[in-house]
């Protein structure tokens, strides 16, 4: 089934279901990595964030479960990470420098910088990975809840909104690259449970989904040239680059701004009233509304 829950699911049981889903997917994913590896290995890297969203709505329900069964999957993906650092900060370059003068030397030289990444994961982390998640999977399928219905999930979509406003508030008053970071994991953990609710109201909800995307977006295009400025700054002082650090700083302004006003967009709602409309929506949904 899809990253949504179903109009005829118990909540707990779909919780269940979309985390499983998505562990099995990251499962097949490292099992295609004599392929494509470093794709095989992002895809199985989003499959885990997302089981992990998921899982944050029932933590307070799980008798303390979460807490491992979370650990262990932030550790599978830690082992996980790749080169793509550098990959993205090269197709930063390319998209802030164009054919600007002087732009191909600078990009040589960051290319083949000490600064890369190390090597993809091996064969042995990726092995690793898996036994984890399998010990993930056999965790989550033995999850049972007393509580049900909206209720299971609402203090744990309560506690990711007044997370995200909080760290919205925090970036405002001094953006710095650790706070902007930090609002863009919140931001990405209400995105997906907005995404598993989308179907409780399509045109309300997905318009949700949609501004959250663009959030996360610009959030993640700023920390991109964040850490091209970064990268360039690395490499000198010469007169080409510091003309790219400072147009990456105009850009990384511009979208700062985009983020503020879509956040106070998103986040207009404090937590309470926000996962009270959800709630009613769900049970009106639920019933044929």
């Amino acid at each position: 089934m899809a990253f949504r829950f179903g109009r005829r699911e118990e909540i707990g049981a779909a919780v269940r279901r979309v985390a499983l889903e998505q562990l099995a997917k990251a499962e097949r994913a490292l099992a295609r990595t004599g392929g494509d590896h470093e794709r095989a290995v992002h895809e199985a890297r989003k499959c885990i964030t997302r089981a992990r969203s998921a899982l944050r709505l029932v933590r307070h329900a799980s008798d303390g479960a979460f807490d491992t069964i979370n650990a262990g999957l932030g550790e599978a993906a830690r082992s996980l990470s790749t080169s793509r650092d550098a990959a993205v900060t090269l197709a930063a370059f390319d998209a802030l420098a164009g054919e600007s003068e002087g732009s191909a030397g600078v990009r040589e030289r960051l290319a083949g910088g000490a600064w890369q990444d190390p090597a993809l994961p091996s064969d042995r982390a990726v092995e690793r990975a898996v036994v984890t998640i399998g010990a993930a999977r056999d965790e989550i399928e033995a999850l049972r809840f007393s509580a049900g219905g909206f209720g299971l999930i609402e203090p744990g979509l309560r506690r990711a909104w007044r997370r995200a406003r909080r760290a919205m508030r925090s970036a405002m008053e001094d953006p710095t690259d650790e706070r902007l970071h930090e609002w863009r994991k919140r931001c990405k953990v209400c995105h997906a449970h907005a995404k598993l609710l989308r179907r409780i109201r399509a045109k309300e909800v997905e318009r949700l989904v949609t501004r959250l995307r663009d959030l996360c977006t610009a959030l993640g295009e700023e920390r991109d040239l964040a850490l091209l400025a970064e990268r360039l700054g690395s490499l000198g002082e010469e007169t080409a680059i510091r003309g790219l650090i400072d147009e990456a700083s105009r850009r990384r302004e511009a979208l700062r701004g985009r983020a503020f006003a879509l956040g106070e967009t998103v986040f207009e709602r404090g937590a309470r009233k926000t996962t009270r409309r959800f709630g009613r929506l769900h049970e009106r949904w639920r019933h044929g509304g």
